[in-house]
């Protein structure tokens, strides 16, 4: 959109695309409509896109010791029209990237920022009128601009996405399966994207978190 508008963008990041995020991997149709895309233009790329229209939830982890109980009765949730698409982050940022069509520096980490006048100086040498930090809890511009770390403790996740054949899987690419932790201090899930799984555990606190995905892999 700023490229449309006439502005020259430059993107920065350390790392080198297409490149792999912990995410489930799944984006709502408002996201579609705000990136001015549709599901449609996004498929005939030949890109992963799985309409989903329910979930599977339940409660896993119950443990009494180091003994997982049975797990809670899933709640099937179902919906008369489309409530998300699950996409492949690798896939879904790249196009986004080239759609964009905007001037990119990969494996280039921001070093340093400074003001001079009204310019920005990244790096030392790439200067410009505007600076937008998309980097979430460990924003390298929010770091440079506060001179610390953010202090908001983020969520800690672990995954898995590969290939399964059409048989591979039971889990349901309309219905994926989310389960809760029993403390309700995080989640896990099975998101089945057409030929890929993506397996996964996210949780608010990573001080017992190894146990927690031990916990996920004997109730897996």
């Amino acid at each position: 959109m700023l490229r449309s508008a006439g502005w020259d963008v430059v993107v920065m990041d350390r790392a080198r695309f297409p490149r792999d995020k912990v995410c489930a991997g799944w984006v709502t149709p408002g996201v579609f409509r705000l990136l001015e895309l549709t599901p449609d233009e996004y498929r005939a790329a030949g890109l992963t896109i799985q309409p989903i229209t329910g979930f599977k939830t339940s409660v896993f982890n119950r443990t009494v010791g180091r003994v997982l109980s049975a797990p809670a009765h899933a709640i099937d949730t179902r919906y008369p029209r489309v409530v998300s698409y699950g996409i492949r982050r690798c896939e879904f940022d790249d196009f986004l990237l080239k759609r964009a069509k905007a001037r990119v520096l990969e494996s280039t980490p921001l070093a340093s920022l400074e003001r001079r006048g009204d310019t920005w100086i990244a790096n030392g040498t790439l200067e410009a009128r505007v600076v937008i930090g998309a980097g979430g809890h460990f924003c390298p511009v929010a770091r440079q601009l506060r001179g610390q770390h953010d202090d908001v403790r983020p969520v800690v996740a672990k995954e898995a996405e590969f290939k399964v054949d059409d048989g591979g899987s039971d889990v349901e690419g309309e219905v994926p399966e989310l389960f809760f932790c029993h403390d309700l201090e995080g989640y896990a899930w099975c998101v089945r994207k057409g030929g890929y799984l993506n397996i996964g555990i996210g949780r608010r606190d990573k001080g017992d978190f190894n146990e927690h995905v031990e916990d996920f892999i004997g109730f897996l």
